[in-house]
């Protein structure tokens, strides 16, 4: 009886690896980015072809769910989306000849690419931004009167 539980027990430990095993590569292939990590546009060899429509979104930092929205909303299933983040420290006093902060390199994201991961690396942006630049951290935090700061998410479709 015991030998046919600890049988029992590896051959569902073994279906379990399998099955993880087999997803992993089926996703890496289907999706040629990872869901879990930010994916910059120079780690892909070659030359990246890309829309000349470039679609902008502002995210107010102190709002949560706006990647997801914005996935959900904005992101076709079958792309790839070219993603660049500009700082605008305060939207009330923005203009379109004002410097700009680019946050990062351009980066990769298709509807798969994980929320919270994107949530994330923009947040460590902006805190090495900060501490770059000596910046005191009040240019990230929120204002009362709703003019705060925003991030600019600049995307734009590949082929």
């Amino acid at each position: 009886m015991h030998i046919i539980r600890f049988m029992s027990i590896i051959v569902i430990i073994f279906l379990l690896y399998y099955n993880l095993i087999q997803s992993t590569i089926m996703i890496a292939f289907i999706i040629p980015l990872s869901v879990d990590r930010i994916t910059f546009a120079d780690e892909f060899p070659g030359a990246l072809i890309y829309d000349s429509d470039i679609k902008t979104e502002r995210l107010f930092l102190f709002k949560q769910n706006e990647i997801s929205d914005i996935k959900k909303k904005k992101l076709d299933i079958n792309n790839i989306y070219l993603v660049n983040i500009e700082f605008i420290p305060d939207i009330s006093k923005y203009d379109v000849d004002a410097p700009q902060m680019i946050l990062t390199k351009p980066f990769l994201i298709n509807k798969f690419s994980s929320s919270t991961t994107i949530t994330k690396f923009i947040d460590e942006r902006l805190s090495y931004m900060a501490d770059y630049y000596y910046l005191d951290d009040s240019i990230i935090q929120d204002t009362k009167n709703g003019a705060g700061p925003i991030v600019l998410l600049h995307y734009t479709k590949m082929y």
